[in-house]
């Protein structure tokens, strides 16, 4: 059951990925890659300033009745499509008369008059548009959204004709020349602006007819973005301390360690959200349920678990030491389910170079964590019956689930090394608290349940449970590198180490007396847990 609701898990965010990606505004060319977290917090618009997008809306509402347009501060209508009508015969964008003479209008917040007209050309009546001359403003605090329509025509989020944007980490000849921080290429200083030198159309200054919007990156790259990531993970764990299960003759031994898990295969999924301000929010989730079988033949073979003798198996009265001595093999399996989900506050730290002059920046992260291990040994004897009432299975199974919740802190790092490669670090911990259940039992094939005959627990069944809270810590350390595939896609390559102390392992709660039940009705929680490993995935701007 727990595997049907990881597939369906990854399922649906996969298929919100592929939705968003197919709903956002701009295609898998347009300008809003997301190689390096400087560029996705640049869609996301940290950084930009907010005086000339609304100079631009100022100007588009003065375009009524005068046909003169006023361009407070700079002067630059940026990132606007301006349509309609226009009476007398003035000027768009300070040089097309209507009349096809030039002339020179003087415009509020520029030095001098506009002229430059575009000669031999007249226009009678109908809308005249011009490309914007520049592209995104730069922010210095805060978040505009130029969706409002302007007078006589609509707002366009289409990228300009003939321009781009160009990366200036990008070797491949784009347009995009900004980078966190002032920095002007990947490997140069970041200035004392943490935001992002606005990026510079390449398109000529033309006239064209429009239909159009404002174009402000996209209607939800004016204030956020989202990026999803889907991912491959290939992990191994250290075991418990090694205990002895089985031996025969020949000298070949059974112990826990044996059924080792190797490396294990599991997935994970991830959505972000950044706004403007740098702030954001995330959620994490990854799961593996790795098992593992180990076996000892020999018609001889005999358990090395001290006691089994005070265990009788009722139906055919013998104790569970000879039944297990006279098995023809002893078989070891371990069941492991882990999952772990995150919900994270982001939060951008800032940017600084490298001794070696390299661009970089970090971003701070604390939010809460559920965290689950569960894990199943089993301790089987297979045995031909030896008469009517004797069992053909026996089973011992050591059964333990920890559920961790609490809350964790933590950094990342992101330094850039070329156009398209990024090197990334992270780390977090936290307290958490371990909801640990535990169970420990003998039955066999029949369900029948073998009953102490020593002990404070004389003639009770062998089935013994624990339920407890312990403090447990809980650490992650994720090291890799991201490679800029597309505009809107990028690879991610990691090594990942996570581990736990204060955990009940299933092989820590054997016991070495089994009739010792005050100790085998208290979970052991003294063990640790460390995985490891690679794993690969994409991730998706929208």
């Amino acid at each position: 059951m727990k595997r049907f609701w990881h597939t369906c898990l990854a399922m649906i965010a996969s298929a919100t990925m592929t939705a968003g990606v197919a709903n956002a505004q701009n295609n898998w060319n347009a300008p809003s890659e997301i190689g390096s977290y400087q560029s996705i917090l640049s869609r996301a618009g940290y950084g930009q300033e907010t005086n000339v997008a609304t100079a631009a809306r100022q100007a588009i509402g003065n375009v009524a009745g005068s046909g003169s347009i006023n361009l407070p501060n700079s002067g630059i209508l940026n990132q606007g499509m301006v349509t309609g009508g226009f009476n007398g015969g003035e000027i768009v964008n300070g040089g097309m008369p209507f009349d096809g003479s030039p002339r020179s209008v003087p415009m509020n917040g520029m030095n001098g008059s506009v002229g430059a007209p575009m000669m031999g050309q007249s226009f009678d009546a109908g809308p005249v548009m011009t490309q914007p001359r520049m592209s995104q403003p730069r922010m210095v605090g805060g978040c505009t959204s130029c969706s409002g329509s302007a007078v006589g025509g609509q707002v366009s989020s289409a990228p300009m004709i003939g321009g781009g944007y160009v990366d200036s980490g990008y070797s491949m000849g784009n347009a995009y020349n900004g980078v966190v921080g002032g920095t002007i290429a990947c490997g140069s200083a970041p200035g004392p602006d943490p935001g992002y030198h606005p990026p510079i159309y390449s398109a000529p200054f033309q006239a064209s007819p429009a239909v159009g919007q404002i174009f402000n990156g996209g209607r939800r790259g004016a204030n956020a973005n989202w990026v999803a990531g889907l991912y491959a993970m290939s992990f191994a764990r250290d075991y418990e301390d090694n205990r002895s299960l089985s031996f025969n003759p020949s000298g070949q031994t059974l112990s826990t360690n044996d059924a080792d898990e190797g490396d294990f295969g599991g997935y994970g999924v991830s959505l972000a959200r950044r706004t403007c301000s740098g702030r954001g929010i995330e959620f994490r989730y990854w799961a593996f349920n790795p098992d593992a079988t180990a076996q000892l033949d020999g018609m001889a073979v005999a358990t090395a678990l001290p006691t089994l003798d005070q265990l009788q198996h009722v139906p055919s009265g013998r104790d569970l030491e000879e039944i297990y001595n006279a098995a023809t093999n002893h078989v070891l399996v371990r069941n492991t389910d882990i999952n772990n989900f995150e919900v994270n506050l982001l939060n951008n730290g800032g940017s600084y170079t490298t001794r070696r002059g390299r661009a970089a920046n970090f971003e701070l992260l604390g939010g809460f964590r559920w965290f689950q291990f569960d894990e199943t040994l089993s301790y089987i004897s297979n045995n031909p019956a030896l008469t009517a009432v004797s069992p053909t299975q026996t089973t011992y199974q050591s059964f333990v689930s920890n559920d961790l919740l609490g809350f964790q802190l933590g950094c990342r790092n992101e330094i850039c090394l070329s156009g398209r490669w990024r090197a990334f670090g992270g780390i977090s911990t936290g307290i958490f608290n371990n909801r640990v259940n535990s169970r420990q039992r003998f039955f066999d094939q029949s369900g029948s349940v073998p009953v102490l005959t020593s002990g404070v627990s004389a003639g009770r069944e062998f089935d013994y449970s624990d339920q407890q809270d312990q403090v447990a810590l809980l650490g992650e350390l994720d090291l890799g590198l991201t490679y800029n595939v597309s505009q809107r896609l990028r690879a991610r390559f990691g090594y990942r180490t996570f581990g736990v102390a204060g955990i009940a392992l299933a092989a820590d709660q054997i016991p070495y007396n089994f009739t010792n039940t005050n100790r085998i009705q208290t979970a052991n929680t003294n063990g640790s847990l460390l995985l490891h490993g690679g794993y690969l995935g994409l991730e998706a701007c929208f």
